[in-house]
């Protein structure tokens, strides 16, 4: 079983967070994105032990880019 860290809270695939597998922050696939000021409250509404994953911040993208 893998820790739940390791899940998007969107889609429960693989978050491919650097940071729960012992690797720095700055190692991060996240490290080197922007997030938009309309997806943040959306990711920190979720729990905050769990990362998003890129093909859940692309589909927020998509839906920010509509508005």
């Amino acid at each position: 079983m893998r820790p739940i860290e390791l899940e998007c809270p969107l889609c429960a695939k693989n978050n491919e967070c650097a940071v729960v597998v012992g690797q720095k922050v700055s190692d991060c696939w996240c490290h080197q994105q922007c997030f938009s000021k309309s997806s943040r409250p959306s990711l920190l509404a979720n729990n905050t032990h769990q990362c998003v994953c890129q093909s859940c911040l692309k589909q927020m993208s998509k839906t920010d880019g509509k508005r």
